[in-house]
């Protein structure tokens, strides 16, 4: 006899996460979490690239939000696409402008909502690395100092570092439980530079 208990959305194929709360599957859970009203499961990809392939001439000026899967870490939409998962934005700039110049090249939005799940064609265009990365800056999208998810160090922590004079490299990297090219770095602005 099994112990597994199912997700209490009717017709939910999956286990409800022993984490997620209110007995649904980690999938339901996260829909809920994100205000969503909840719905089945379609993120496979017999859903998925139909989906986008009826939308890649979308021709309205407001966001075209992503409705199936999402990464946990930042909201973006994803989709498995060629055996692997995959940004549901770059998959929508390839069918509607083409393959990327190289594969370097990363579907930027200019509405600064890919981090919501936008997929609207016409917010899409393919950009280098530091394009997009600019503009996140120009957005307020881009996640800085605390906001990044690795970060040890908190504002106040970095504020406290460049205003303790006197002590080495090394003792403030012992204090502050960073490595001391962190350190280093902090000081000659090469790191925080936004503070």
């Amino acid at each position: 006899m099994s112990n597994i208990v199912m997700c209490r959305f009717e017709g939910c194929p999956n286990p409800k996460s022993p984490k997620a709360a209110k007995g649904l599957c980690s999938s339901h859970y996260n829909q809920l979490q994100r205000g969503l009203e909840l719905a089945p499961l379609q993120y496979r990809r017999n859903v998925c690239k139909p989906w986008l392939e009826a939308h890649k001439a979308h021709d309205g000026d407001e966001c075209l939000v992503w409705p199936f899967q999402r990464l946990q870490s930042d909201g973006r939409a994803a989709v498995k696409y060629h055996g692997k998962q995959t940004l549901a934005a770059r998959v929508m700039c390839m069918l509607a402008h083409g393959e990327p110049p190289t594969p370097e090249h990363e579907a930027a939005h200019s509405c600064g909502k890919g981090h919501e799940g936008c997929v609207n064609p016409k917010h899409l265009r393919w950009a280098t690395r530091v394009e997009n990365k600019a503009d996140m800056i120009a957005h307020g999208t881009r996640a800085w100092g605390e906001k990044q998810g690795s970060s040890k160090l908190k504002t106040a922590d970095v504020l406290a570092i460049r205003a303790a004079t006197g002590f080495s490299q090394s003792t403030l990297a012992k204090r502050f439980g960073v490595q001391q090219s962190t350190i280093y770095k902090i000081l000659s602005r090469q790191r925080w530079r936004h503070i």
